[in-house]
């Protein structure tokens, strides 16, 4: 799975705001997001990890990305 450039630029701007000294509850009423939230990505930052989603178990892909485009084009 791609990360989604805006959910990264999200996280570094609530990471920013936190480094300007505003505190996690501020952080989160200025975001829009939880505490919690605000904690686990300063926490991920911090511990020197990725601001990006980890990887997740899920189904395995049926059709590849080519029959996924043909799909597309025939609807």
């Amino acid at each position: 799975m791609v990360d989604d450039p805006e959910r990264v630029a999200l996280r570094g701007r609530t990471i920013g705001f936190y480094q300007s000294g505003l505190s996690l509850r501020a952080v989160a009423r200025q975001m829009g997001i939880s505490p919690a939230t605000v904690r686990k990505w300063v926490d991920r930052h911090e511990n020197g990890h990725l601001m990006t989603d980890k990887p997740r178990s899920g189904r395995p892909r049926c059709t590849t990305v080519d029959e996924d485009l043909a799909i597309d084009s025939v609807q």
